[in-house]
């Protein structure tokens, strides 16, 4: 089925100002450009545009979803306010010449998508994002809840050729919080959007891992929140580059963000304040005098009255035109609006007094005990999960207070734990469950032995030949010679981990038993060379003792 639209706007402008070019796919061919849908409800549907016309070809899509789509993905629920850039001609030239056409998508169902999409985007290209976000839009949130942030990031890496990271662990974390706030609703996001936009930026500001962007994106694109401007350096590159808002102001807060509102009508409307920053910003648009205690997205949302779409024209423009090379330097060969850039012009902002606003809000408890994510060494050994657990927080016990709060305490206690307890841990996978380095790891060990007087000693390479045993279910005779070998060698090689692999790889190989080096390394984090290089070194040392 086609349906034809007449409509007065820029499909691709609209889609690639929003978080909505996640839920399709772009192909781009020598007449037009095609808009695929690849997440639901839009899998199939093929949008394109002529002119004035958007053509929609549906494949047996319910006529609720098309006219989802028709009204809310592609922004013609709403008209833009044409007094927010007629105030400005730059703006106006911006919103009818330069990337003219942009709307604002609601995707009211899709909404976690929307919060999944802007969470991805943190310091990420979009290429790689959009990639993420296709390999993660098909589990449901109640699915996400029962995946490990390793799990997660083996799947990205899988899926797209690049793992998301330490975005993985932000995504768990803000999943278990929702649950953990909404025990009994099947969608906890539905369950928090049934309060008023302001209202739930603060509530959502108060989930792990949400700042002030990724909120305002999702009131904007999800909510349809036009007051909502996300903020990000194109928008406050452009604002102050054009013209369109004075420089120096400041950027969102997150403190503040998280118990203010930015509207003066919070304490009547909302019960909740108004942030203080919304009046320092309304004074030093008038006066122009000290820009310390400002804030830009106030700034925006008092100056127009649809702040989320003249941030979608910013936005793309600055995605477009002012941008930045590899070397950090301003691009501006292609701009066409080079004439009015006042970039070489702006003088620097001169504060006569120094406000300090300050915020009062209850000490953050420090965990009494590590939690620790799922690790593919308890996938081997079960069994010893309880008794970690215990020992880790045996250890989290014994260390004072200030240092309980480091950052990477909790996953050193875990390593530590099972490093007492004689258990074939590996540092690598406790660093990778943390999104931290493995160096991270042996410094807080220090600092832990100091305070708690412990101490470990290097590891028997058997132990991690027992686990290369569980996980490639190798043979006794593999195992008896592999240990044999290891013993032999032991004095010659420092790295217990590097030994019982080139162990286990030489004892198979003698046996006639076949085994990739790609399983062994992969087993014990180590790389294919590593594992050839001491392996060949034993065999250099066995015939010099032969000889001998």
């Amino acid at each position: 089925m086609k349906i034809a639209i007449e409509a007065d706007l820029s499909l691709e402008n609209t889609l690639l100002s929003s978080f909505a070019c996640y839920l399709f796919r772009e192909t781009k061919t020598p007449r037009e450009t095609i808009w695929i849908g690849q997440a639901y409800p839009f899998e199939g549907v093929r949008l394109r545009q002529t002119e004035g016309i958007v053509e929609i070809e549906s494949q047996g899509h319910s006529q609720t979803v098309l006219d989802y789509l028709k009204e809310d993905a592609i922004g013609l629920w709403h008209e833009p306010n044409l007094e927010d850039v007629e105030s400005s001609k730059t703006l106006q030239e911006l919103a009818q010449r330069i990337v003219p056409g942009i709307r604002v998508p609601r995707l009211h169902r899709n909404k976690w998508h929307i919060l999944l999409s802007a969470l991805l985007s943190i310091h990420a290209k979009v290429s790689y994002s959009r990639a993420w976000f296709l390999s993660l839009a098909k589990y449901s949130l109640r699915e996400l809840q029962t995946m490990s942030p390793s799990e997660l990031r083996d799947h990205t890496r899988n899926m797209t050729g690049i793992s998301a990271g330490f975005r993985m662990r932000y995504l768990t974390e803000l999943v278990n919080d929702l649950f953990e706030k909404y025990p009994d609703a099947e969608d906890p996001l539905e369950e928090l959007c049934k309060r008023p936009a302001p209202e739930l930026r603060v509530q959502l500001l108060q989930l792990r891992n949400l700042g002030p962007k990724v909120c305002d994106c999702f009131l904007l694109n999800a909510i349809g929140d036009l007051s909502s401007s996300p903020i990000d350096v194109h928008v406050r590159r452009v604002s102050e580059y054009l013209g369109i808002l004075p420089a120096g102001l400041g950027m969102p807060v997150p403190s503040y963000c998280r118990g203010y509102v930015c509207s003066k009508d919070g304490p009547e409307a909302y019960g909740l304040p108004t942030c203080p920053r919304v009046d320092r910003t309304a004074e030093y648009l008038e006066e122009k005098l000290d820009s310390s205690g400002t804030c830009i997205r106030a700034a925006m949302t008092h100056k127009f009255k649809q702040a989320g779409w003249v941030q979608a024209i910013l936005f793309l423009f600055g995605q477009r035109f002012c941008a930045r090379t590899p070397r950090g330097e301003p691009d501006c060969s292609n701009c066409p609006m080079g004439d009015k850039c006042l970039r070489d012009v702006l003088p620097p902002v001169v504060q006569t007094h120094r406000v300090r606003l300050r915020i009062f809000r209850p000490r953050v408890v420090t965990p009494k005990a590590p939690q620790f994510p799922e690790l593919p060494f308890f996938q081997l050994y079960p069994e010893v999960k309880g008794a970690v657990d215990i020992k880790s927080r045996e250890i989290f016990d014994r260390i004072g207070q200030k240092l309980r709060g480091e950052k990477n305490i909790m996953g050193t206690c875990l390593w530590l734990a099972c490093r007492l307890m004689r258990l074939p841990v590996l540092i690598d996978e406790v660093a990778l469950a943390y999104s931290m380095n493995s160096s991270d790891i042996l410094r807080s060990y220090e600092q832990i032995r100091e305070q708690a007087n412990l101490r470990i000693d290097l590891a028997d390479p058997k132990l991690y030949i027992g686990r290369l045993q569980r996980a490639l279910k190798l043979p006794e005779n593999v195992i008896s010679l592999a240990n044999l070998l290891a013993n032999a060698s032991r004095g010659r090689c420092l790295n217990p981990v590097s030994l019982a692999a080139a162990s286990v790889f030489l004892a198979a190989r003698r046996l006639d038993f076949h085994i990739r080096q790609e399983d062994i390394s992969k087993q014990l984090s180590l790389t294919q060379p590593t594992v050839r290089n001491v392996a060949k070194k034993m065999v250099i040392s066995e015939k010099h003792r032969n000889r001998t």
